[in-house]
């Protein structure tokens, strides 16, 4: 996925990465970085959670509710004034980032942070991994917002086609 990741950072000149599902977290297994002052420098192979990570959302949206809910800490615990603890509410978001096919970390994990993320799926079409791009709230919110998701989800869809996944053509579809 090194390639695809590249350019997406290339194009978006911000932190880039790929998560994948481990057990109940999701592990950081690439990361690039942009060539300017300021970025995101995430660890290889740390653990993060899944409930306020974009990239845990981008693969629980997409499995079955009753698998993804056992993944989830229970109660839902904040790391910081927004991040989503109501059960309905994470519920809601779920269904949003499946019905759209990206989702959105703003501000859940880290206050300042902001991540824009879609779901990659292998042969089976079992989602197991998120690939996104990661940087400063100043530089990602606003007009900006949405500026990513096109590319990132192209870059999902392609890195998806290198593990064998071929979709349907109506969309890829979370089982209930």
């Amino acid at each position: 996925g090194r390639p695809h990741l590249e350019a997406l950072c290339e194009q978006t000149g911000e932190t880039c990465q790929i998560q994948s599902l481990d057990r109940d977290a999701m592990l950081v297994v690439e990361c690039t970085y942009p060539p300017v002052d300021y970025y995101l420098q995430i660890p290889l192979g740390s653990r993060k959670l899944l409930h306020c990570n974009a990239f845990g959302k981008a693969v629980l949206a997409f499995l079955p509710r009753a698998e993804a809910l056992a993944l989830l800490p229970s109660p839902l615990f904040s790391l910081t004034p927004r991040t989503i603890t109501d059960p309905a509410v994470f519920a809601a978001e779920l269904d949003t980032v499946a019905r759209t096919g990206i989702a959105y970390d703003r501000e859940e994990y880290v206050t300042g942070i902001v991540c824009v993320v879609a779901p990659v799926f292998d042969a089976t079409g079992r989602p197991v991994a998120g690939v996104g791009v990661t940087g400063f709230a100043s530089r990602m919110t606003g007009p900006a917002a949405t500026q990513f998701d096109d590319r990132v989800r192209a870059v999902a869809a392609a890195l998806s086609r290198d593990l064998g996944f071929q979709p349907s053509g109506e969309g890829v579809k979370r089982d209930s």
